[in-house]
């Protein structure tokens, strides 16, 4: 199995736009570090063993590490304001 491709920063902020773009919200980002920190996850390794073992994890830890830049900026506000409001018996 070829390994993986992953996402670099430039690509995660591309798309970041396009989002933006589609679905609105406001542009920039609130800490370029964090973002780079988020972007760097999926292809973590230890040992020379990926840390997210298939490739839906390592999809899976893109969104995970990356949605709270994406709840502030693109819309996703409702989302995750309702998921805190389900959480409390709301």
């Amino acid at each position: 199995m070829p390994p993986p491709l992953f996402l670099d920063i430039e690509q995660v902020m591309r798309l970041h736009i396009s989002m933006i773009e589609r679905y609105g919200g406001t542009e920039g980002t609130r800490d370029v570090g964090l973002l780079q920190s988020a972007a760097a996850m999926p292809p973590m390794a230890y040992g020379g063993e990926y840390l997210h073992t298939d490739i839906f994890e390592m999809a899976a830890a893109y969104l995970h590490h990356t949605i709270p830049f994406l709840t502030e900026t693109c819309g996703g506000h409702r989302l995750s304001s309702h998921e805190r409001h389900s959480d409390r018996g709301r």
